[in-house]
């Protein structure tokens, strides 16, 4: 057997693989019998017409369709011997019967060689939030508003009301009602913030029975281009409940029995989500660090299968909406390449970093995810424990998590403040994290 490989572009690859009539022989041969076993001729036994027969009659039918075969099979031979690191599908793009033997060529992707840029010593933003009494107050008064009661009102004093009004479409110019259109009968609660904030100000002050014109195009430019009349039709003031003892022991099914432990233990949960926000925007940073770094070929068809998932993913999220139908992921994948494409190159990325720091999930990394699931389930740890251990979507996430912490701990980290919407500035002003007032490796 002779075989030449080409290098091409990025990871693609091409391999030529020449076979004599001598070392075919072996392959055809065993096609032969294979095909024996189901020749029916009459005269002759399923399974028992003579070789010569078959092979007068067959054989060059046999021999080609079995050429495909021959040519997987040598290919799996090669790359296992050359440890070749196939991904994706190979494809056999040329096969030429001469009379010497036979050519296959095959082109197929491989995983990039490449060297690691360091990693370690990354220089990080933590952006940090500390939850202040007036944002724990803020979330106690949105508890009390959503369990509280609704009352009449006269008028439409503050934001704490519910307004019902009757939408009618009429002519800007006349002011005179569209013929045929119905009017249109809601409720607005003043307080959410998805009121526009010019029928906002009409409401407030109004009594039932008022009425004023409105023009939501001057106000979102992605509404109708329609004008209303407005009628106040019914007023209801939201009366938020008391925060008592006794209510906090209901609505947490006696998990909790006063206010202030309620208040702490919210206290500690939105702190746990501004953290989680913090470790989400490091690790971020991490991916983008890392990935630019390094100069890495990512194999096509991978990217393109990836880019295909995402579409899938895309459309089932969206499956509920009318024209969901009509979303093509064919025309949405050349979009999501190149998301498709940093994805696939940090994974690549990632699995050498893996490999070079011996990275891997121990028994330890589950052991309270072991004992929790036991208790649940009431099962034997150790079942549990192999259970999980071959659960590749809990593997993965440990292995993240045990990745970012190895690359956290030698990180330099810049404390930065959220604003106000949660985000933060990379490129703001930083302050030092420890009280020496120096950059220092974060441990987490």
């Amino acid at each position: 057997m002779e075989k030449s490989i080409r290098e091409l572009d990025g990871c693609q690859r091409e391999i030529e693989i020449k076979l004599t009539n001598e070392e075919l022989k072996p392959h055809f041969d065993e096609a032969y019998k294979e095909a024996q076993k189901y020749a029916d001729m009459k005269g002759f036994r399923k399974g028992k017409v003579p070789m010569n027969l078959i092979k007068q009659y067959y054989g060059k039918k046999i021999e080609a369709d079995s050429l495909e075969t021959i040519c997987d099979d040598e290919f799996r031979k090669i790359i296992k011997e050359d440890e070749i690191a196939v991904v994706g599908q190979p494809n056999l793009f040329h096969l030429d019967r001469t009379g010497d033997g036979v050519v296959f060529k095959i082109s197929y992707e491989v995983l990039p060689d490449f060297e690691l840029s360091e990693y370690r010593g990354l220089t990080i933003d933590e952006p940090i939030h500390t939850v202040t009494d007036e944002e724990i107050q803020e979330e106690l008064d949105n508890l009390a508003k959503n369990n509280g009661k609704m009352e009449p009102a006269d008028a439409v004093n503050d934001e704490g009301h519910i307004v019902g009004i009757k939408l009618i479409e009429i002519d800007a110019q006349s002011q005179v009602p569209i013929i045929g259109e119905k009017p249109i009968d809601t409720h607005v609660y003043l307080a959410n913030e998805t009121v526009m904030p010019e029928l906002k100000v009409s409401l407030l002050n109004t009594k039932v029975g008022d009425t004023f014109v409105f023009q939501p195009k001057e106000t979102d430019n992605s509404a109708p281009d329609k004008t209303y009349k407005v009628e106040v039709t019914e007023i209801q003031k939201l009366v938020p409940i008391e925060l008592t003892d006794d209510f906090i022991k209901e609505y947490t099914k006696e998990k909790m029995n006063t206010l202030d432990e309620f208040r702490s233990e919210l206290e500690f949960q939105m702190q746990d989500e501004w953290n989680h926000k913090s470790r989400t925007a490091m690790e971020d940073q991490i991916v983008n660090k890392i990935t630019e770094l390094h100069t890495v070929s990512t194999p096509e068809s991978i990217v393109k299968e990836v880019a295909k998932n995402m579409a899938e993913d895309i459309k089932k999220r969206y499956a509920h909406l009318p024209d969901s139908a009509n979303i093509s992921i064919e025309n949405m994948i050349p979009g999501l390449m190149p998301v498709a494409e940093r994805t696939v190159k940090w994974e690549i990325i990632r699995k050498k970093i893996i490999e070079k720091e011996k990275l891997e999930v121990e028994d330890f990394d589950i052991e309270n995810l072991v004992e929790t699931e036991a208790a649940r389930t009431k099962s034997d740890p150790d079942t549990v424990r192999r259970a999980l251990m071959q659960n590749k979507m809990i593997t993965e996430n440990i292995m993240h998590k045990k990745l970012m912490d190895f690359i956290l701990d030698f990180a330099i980290t810049n404390e930065v403040q959220f604003d106000e919407h949660g985000h933060y500035h990379p490129d703001g002003e930083h302050h030092h994290h420890d009280d020496e007032e120096h950059e220092h490796v974060h441990v987490l």
